[in-house]
């Protein structure tokens, strides 16, 4: 197991893929899945101040890391799913999906018959400005349903930019935020 240098004055903050944060000292061995830049390692690479779930090359502290883990590669983050999926153009559903399969969770179909209620009755969700889930084609689908639920109808051609959809959705005093 990899150690913070015993000559560290102060401390260093060490990061898990989650972005969860301990703060460790000289001597202190460093947690299973957790990396410290190479610069506050025993023996690690002082060029090294990048952790392994977002590069590619692997040095002194990052396979110490990776190997902690087990067999290499850390598991992809949720975020990091949805921007791939929505990069690649995936539909609501085939995203629903896909990330299912990845994080290998059962989806269960909607019970049989009405089932009480309907897509109007369930709350809809303002997605976010910036970050994963921010792109377009979310805002895109986030238009059409409110304004069909305010009885308005908007189309968006595919050019829309996130920008454009959310200025249009303002005119129309439909909710951004």
């Amino acid at each position: 197991m990899s150690k913070v240098r015993e000559d560290l004055e102060g401390t260093v903050h060490a990061i898990n893929q989650a972005r969860e944060r301990v703060i460790l000292k000289a001597g202190d061995k460093i947690p299973a899945g957790y990396f410290v830049g190479g610069h506050a390692v025993e023996g690690g690479d002082v060029k090294n101040q990048t952790p392994p779930w977002t590069s590619t090359g692997t040095t002194a502290s990052a396979s110490a890391a990776s190997t902690e883990q087990g067999a290499g590669r850390e598991p992809e983050s949720l975020p990091d799913v949805l921007d791939r999926l929505v990069a690649d153009g995936a539909e609501p559903q085939e995203l629903l999906e896909q990330v299912a399969a990845h994080f290998e969770i059962e989806l269960h179909g909607a019970p049989e018959g009405d089932g009480g209620g309907s897509d109007e009755d369930a709350p809809l969700v303002v997605p976010p400005k910036a970050g994963a889930g921010s792109g377009a084609d979310v805002w895109r689908a986030y238009a059409v349903e409110a304004a069909k639920r305010a009885g308005l109808k908007i189309a968006f051609d595919d050019a829309a930019s996130r920008g454009d959809i959310i200025a249009a959705l303002d005119d129309a005093k439909i909710a951004t935020e």
